[in-house]
């Protein structure tokens, strides 16, 4: 519905795609926002947290989050028509001199597929947030993952502003494989805006959220995957049922009784009716204002006093070495202006952040709960079971893990004392699992599951985590291959001295 009140508010003529190179190169640049855990522990000091100590340097935990991030972008200068491939020369310099040529408000814009080189001079500058994040299979994990690296890209398709914003910080353009331009403007601004307008004035809690979801279902049309879909047919009798298992496109089979059966289908053909040019688009520029920020403000100000802890596509968590960061937010003008201060409050800080993984992470607000997230397990089990403190035990654990199956055993039992007793996990002994209860309708049969999860875990693929559990490297970096080296080394002295006779 409002895919279609936008299309009549803004009178916009969106052209779709009909060259299927085109398209897979659109498909190729969707990558959704980066979720990552840089540095994973941080205890603020200073005068507003318990446990002061005027002797140490003084340092602020701040969780910062980019106001309608989306929203920002879809009122960019988004394609629109006029697509084609770049016939010109694809030189490394020429391209170059194109990107010099544009700017956000151009009112052509350009898709580039890239190869592109990260200098190991960069490396240690951009280890918290290396620019152009890509889709890949970390090493030690099976599917892919959105991870910020410092790996040479190839083949890499990318917004012309995000390419321009990672050359400008030093990236270093090897080769250009093709470009795809067309025509754009601020087509979508206008409806943004009236949304936006809309949810400043809205009376209540229902209506603030339907004009932010009037916002966000536009994103997600120009972002839906019809490749993704499937055709169901219910069948009653074995015939039917054998011809449909015997097609080329069947996928898999419910059965509901003897005489009722679902096919699940693979679709005949797809029809890319979908114009996910606009959602590449809105998702490689929404990156720039976070890289912007990160690098030319927060970087700029602080220098090498301030770390990234954490970032989950619109917010960052920092640890910043300073006196006093309000007093920052008031003496420096170029800070304040990027920052909507009007709910800021001064009395609660944030004094603790531990991050396991991405999507897993607690933290300490003075005079208030402590806030837990942890991504796939149900929220009883995370406000009644869970604790900052289990996240420390398992992120610092160094001695020899029970027994898995011993585990489980214990989150077992301790889920039969809390409905026993109301005893949490608080008061007894430490196990990563946890007991996870749910409702689940298998065959249109509603059911109660429990299943004993890995609730806490602090394995994260996405970065290569230093022996201190703290710190981390971004994949590529210069100085994991130099470990690995000296490792190798280590172990042919070794071997070299058993032959001697050592």
């Amino acid at each position: 519905m409002s895919f279609d009140c936008m299309l009549k508010y803004t009178e916009a003529q969106l052209e779709l795609l009909s060259d299927y190179d085109q398209l897979l190169m659109m498909e190729a640049g969707v990558r959704g926002g980066l979720t990552q855990a840089s540095m994973r522990y941080a205890q603020a000091n200073n005068s507003k947290v318990p446990d002061y100590d005027p002797s140490k340097l003084n340092s602020w935990i701040a969780y910062l989050d980019a106001t309608t991030l989306y929203g920002w972008a879809m009122s960019q200068f988004l394609p629109k028509d006029g697509f084609s491939w770049y016939e010109g020369d694809l030189s490394v310099k020429n391209i170059l001199k194109l990107l010099e040529n544009s700017n956000d408000t151009s009112e052509i814009g350009y898709s580039l597929e890239v190869d592109l080189a990260y200098p190991k001079s960069l490396h240690d500058a951009h280890n918290d947030l290396p620019y152009l994040p890509e889709r890949i299979i970390p090493p030690g994990s099976k599917i892919k993952k959105l991870v910020a690296n410092l790996n040479p890209k190839k083949h890499y398709v990318v917004h012309y502003m995000s390419l321009k914003q990672a050359l400008k910080a030093g990236l270093i353009l090897e080769k250009v494989h093709r470009v795809f331009k067309f025509n754009q403007s601020a087509w979508l601004s206008k409806y943004i805006e009236l949304n936006t307008n809309m949810r400043k004035n809205a009376r209540n809690d229902f209506e603030r959220e339907f004009f932010k979801l009037m916002n966000n279902a536009v994103f997600g049309k120009t972002m839906e995957n019809v490749r993704n879909r499937l055709k169901m047919q219910l069948v009653s009798d074995d015939k039917t049922c054998a011809k449909l298992i015997n097609r080329n496109t069947f996928r898999d089979i419910t059965i509901y009784s003897q005489n009722l059966t679902a096919i699940h289908l693979d679709m005949d053909e797809l029809k890319f009716d979908k114009p996910i040019y606009v959602g590449f688009s809105i998702l490689d520029i929404s990156k720039t204002l976070i890289y912007d920020f990160h690098y030319n403000y927060m970087i700029r100000i602080y220098g090498s006093n301030i770390e990234l802890m954490y970032t989950d596509t619109d917010s960052l968590i920092y640890y910043i070495k300073t006196a006093d960061f309000y007093a920052d937010l008031l003496n420096k003008p170029n800070l304040l202006k990027r920052m909507d201060t009007s709910n800021l409050p001064i009395d609660h800080p944030l004094c603790e952040f531990i991050a396991l993984k991405a999507k897993s992470y607690s933290f300490k607000i003075v005079g208030e709960n402590d806030i837990i997230k942890a991504k796939g397990i149900r929220q009883p089990v995370v406000k009644y079971h869970m604790t900052f403190e289990d996240h420390k035990k398992c992120l610092f654990w160094s001695g020899t893990p029970d027994d898995e199956d011993k585990a489980r055993k214990l989150a077992v039992m301790q889920s039969k004392q809390f409905k026993l007793t109301g005893i949490t996990a608080t008061s007894n002994q430490y196990t990563p699992f946890r007991v996870n209860t749910s409702l689940r309708s298998y065959k249109h049969e509603i059911k109660t599951i429990s299943s004993v999860k890995l609730a806490l875990n602090r394995s994260d693929d996405k970065r290569v985590v230093l022996e201190n559990q703290i710190n981390t490297l971004a994949h590529g970096h210069f100085r994991i291959e130099e470990a690995k080296e000296l490792d190798r080394l280590e172990a042919e002295l070794v071997e070299m001295m058993e032959d001697s006779g050592y």
